[in-house]
């Protein structure tokens, strides 16, 4: 039987299965008193019957007269012994690729372990420092912190122990102002060996997967150098040499200096030869690829298929895969029509279960930016404006995420922008404040702090008010850049100021809570908690919220500085609190989000989550946004701090969320910014 004879026989059974399923459905709608519908489908049943009869006939017709066409050519000894030479050398090739990538593996592999041990002792490292901390401000390292009621009833003459008894608080306190120091180089030296790490376990899956690749397209071309290779062993020619094809020059890599001391330049540098090696070992792969896609026919032309010689339809064939499609369609239907008749429900039968409504879809768009994303969004006109740690502030259009420009500063960018009067303010750890072209990310200018700017900016009355680790707080002319004033405090600050009626309010690594005039940068008032102050103060009726190390929440009056309350949470306070009808929403390290009475500090409601809880609460229409250490996203009922949804990320959730136009977007240290559907995460 040739090809045309199983073309007809194909035809005929796909028409005749088609037409006898699309009959039974007309059957089971006429069970169901849809003798309208199951006249047409009758009707219909006619068509692909009559269509596989027609084909069937214009097949046999083809078969009584052959076309006179020619019949396709054999390829030539000439064409198999070429492309048996070329095949044998992609083989060769793809072999060298695969030792190539697991050379690499290797190489990478080496210096991966090592971060990961670094990482495993600074995280070891950090939580001694973090205990000797707590110890120091207990009193317990270097002496007591304050003096004991017999040193302060010292007799007169006494005077040499009094100051040795200071002596003692002094050296204690730089003490723990070394440890504070330590701690924050292992969390930042820790921090870079992660990003180290990470960078050098997805250059090592890329390499996997290419050698994986490589040894599927070597099976490949060793399937076609055999076919080829039979071929001319039934043409009596004897198999040709491959050609050698040319090696890709060696390795180079220096896994050793990736130590996680140099900073994103010097690792690039490091990275090159790697990339230069994937990228082209990528593009071998490709052109190998397709030089074997266009050498398959040729060189599986002898090879026939066993259901090709027998008389019955062939299963591969589009006709007999559309038949079979259609047919367990109308089967379906059949069941689903006539299924309630055979088994209809009892009066004991429970009454059906309406089907949950479909989910709507939670992330809207997902952006990569970088390894991680420290900085917290800010959405105007339609753009959310972001920082990264590559030194960017990224513009992505707020609907799709595409990204509208890309502004460069000289380091990591943690602290938040802020945008006004068509200009993004926003700080860098290369210790400057940028003023950035809303719309197009060309520098307007640039001011040069003493140190890296953690503090996100606030523009208030034509000045930029920003923290820096100098410890200073700076106020900046928002058209020029030219300084207003600089107030120090006593250590760094990474704490972002709130301006009000006049008044700059701000926290320190001091420990202190500050409050500067505006115009002038005068101090007005300090007060003093129990640790360092990272926390963002609000003001909220007339009163300073802000959280601290010592584990509290403090309400302070805006005027005077005088405590109003204090609330303790489980452990120290980074998150910075919103103020809402008469709630402060706070998180903590305890990984707790505590919704307070504002005016007395009383619990309302707290809802534990599965990590630390750095990231500002957003208040939004009822529902608490915010994001959590343990990878995810929260919405929480403002009233009741029942979870509304959750939505995992691939790794911490330290920015603060911006909530527009019902669109919650937040930053992930996975690199990534979020856009998710405030009503379903």
């Amino acid at each position: 039987m040739d090809g045309r004879q199983r073309n007809g026989w194909r035809w005929a059974a796909a028409g005749l299965t088609i037409g006898v399923s699309t009959a039974t459905l007309g059957f089971a709608l006429r069970t169901r008193d849809l003798a309208t519908a199951a006249n047409v489908a009758q009707l219909l049943s006619l068509l692909p019957i009559a269509v596989g009869v027609i084909g069937w006939a214009r097949a046999r017709g083809e078969t009584a007269t052959p076309s006179p066409g020619p019949e396709p050519e054999e390829p030539g000894v000439l064409v198999l012994d070429e492309v048996a030479r070329a095949v044998q050398g992609k083989a060769d090739r793809l072999a060298q690729s695969m030792d190539r990538q697991r050379v690499l593996g290797e190489a990478l592999r080496e210096p991966l372990d090592r971060l990961t041990r670094t990482a495993d002792r600074l995280l070891a490292e950090r939580r001694s420092l973090s205990g000797r901390l707590a110890a120091g401000r207990s009193g317990t390292v270097g002496g007591p912190a304050n003096l004991s009621e017999g040193e302060l009833a010292l007799p007169e003459g006494s005077v040499a122990r009094l100051y040795q008894a200071l002596g003692r608080i002094r050296r204690r306190r730089e003490a723990v102002a070394r440890l504070r120091r330590a701690l924050r180089r292992a969390g930042r030296r820790l921090e870079a060996v992660e990003r180290l790490g990470e960078e050098t376990r997805r250059r090592l899956e890329q390499s996997e997967r290419q050698g994986t690749q490589a040894g599927q397209l070597l099976h490949e071309a060793q399937l076609q150098a055999a076919a080829v290779r039979r071929s001319l062993a039934e043409a009596g020619h004897p198999i040709p040499e491959a050609t050698p094809s040319a090696s890709p020059p060696p390795l180079v890599f220096d896994g050793a200096k990736l130590t996680g001391e140099s900073d994103r330049w010097t690792a690039e540098e490091i990275f090159r030869p790697v990339d230069d090696l994937l990228r082209r070992e990528a593009a071998a792969l490709d052109r190998i690829r397709s030089d074997l896609a266009s050498t398959a026919d040729i060189a599986y032309f002898e090879t026939t298929d066993p259901t090709e010689e027998s008389g019955f339809p062939d299963w591969r064939s589009w006709k007999t895969i559309t038949a079979a499609s259609l047919s367990l369609v109308c089967v379906v239907l059949v069941v689903y029509l006539v299924g309630p008749f055979l088994n209809p429900p009892t009066s004991h039968d429970p009454a059906p279960r309406q089907s949950p409504p479909k989910p709507i879809q939670k992330i809207l768009w997902a952006h990569r930016i970088g390894r991680w994303v420290q900085s917290s969004p800010a959405v105007t006109g339609g753009v959310v404006y972001v920082g990264s740690d590559d030194g960017r502030v990224y513009a992505l259009d707020a609907m799709t995420g595409a990204e509208r420009w890309a502004g460069e500063t000289g380091r990591a960018v943690q602290s938040s922008p802020v945008v006004a009067g068509g200009v993004v303010y926003v700080g860098s750890d290369d210790g400057r404040v940028y003023a950035l072209d809303a719309a197009t990310g060309a520098e307007r200018w640039s001011y040069k702090t003493g140190d890296e700017v953690f503090s996100s900016p606030v523009v208030a009355g034509g000045v930029v008010y920003v923290g820096s680790d100098d410890g200073r707080v700076y106020a900046l002319d928002a058209v020029t850049g030219a300084r207003r004033w600089a107030h120090r405090t006593g250590d760094s600050v990474g704490s972002s100021p709130a301006v009000a009626e006049g008044v700059v309010y701000v926290g320190s690594d001091d420990g202190k809570v500050y409050a500067l005039d505006a115009a002038t940068g005068a101090r007005r008032w300090t007060y003093k908690t129990g640790d360092e102050v990272f926390s963002s103060p609000a003001v909220a009726g007339g009163v300073v919220y802000v959280g601290s190390d010592d584990s509290n929440v403090y309400a302070l009056d805006a005027v005077t500085g005088a405590r109003r309350w204090a609330r303790r949470t489980g452990k120290e306070i980074n998150s910075s609190p919103a103020v809402v009808d008469g709630v402060v929403y706070v998180g903590s390290a305890d990984g707790r989000i505590y919704a307070l009475n504002a005016a007395t500090g009383a619990e309302r409601w707290s809802t534990i989550t599965g990590d630390w809880v750095r990231s500002g609460p957003a208040v939004v229409d009822g529902v608490v946004y915010v994001g959590s250490d343990d990878y995810n996203v929260y919405a929480l009922d403002a009233a009741t701090g029942a979870e509304r949804w959750t939505c995992k990320t691939g790794r911490w959730v330290q920015t603060s969320p911006a909530v527009a136009d019902g669109v919650v977007y937040v930053g992930s240290h996975d690199g990534k910014v979020y856009a998710l559907n405030a009503m379903t995460g």
